[in-house]
């Protein structure tokens, strides 16, 4: 059976190979570090939109609540 070609599934720089040319490998061997600043700071975005959102949400719940007490 020919090898598989090595896919990435993320974007990002190679920050060191954890194999050596010949090495044979199985799956789910570590094979590369990628630099995981960006994807850190996608996330870190992601959930500071997610908090505003919550603390919106609840906002308009409250609004809703006083505008229906009368």
């Amino acid at each position: 059976m020919p090898p598989s070609p090595l896919k990435s599934r993320i974007d990002g720089e190679i920050m060191e190979a954890h194999l050596k040319d010949g090495q044979e490998v199985k799956a789910g061997d570590l094979l590369f570090s990628i630099d995981n600043r960006t994807i850190r700071t996608q996330l870190e975005q992601v959930q500071a939109n997610l908090a505003r959102d919550k603390a919106l949400l609840l906002s308009a719940q409250r609004e809703v609540e006083r505008q229906t007490s009368w």
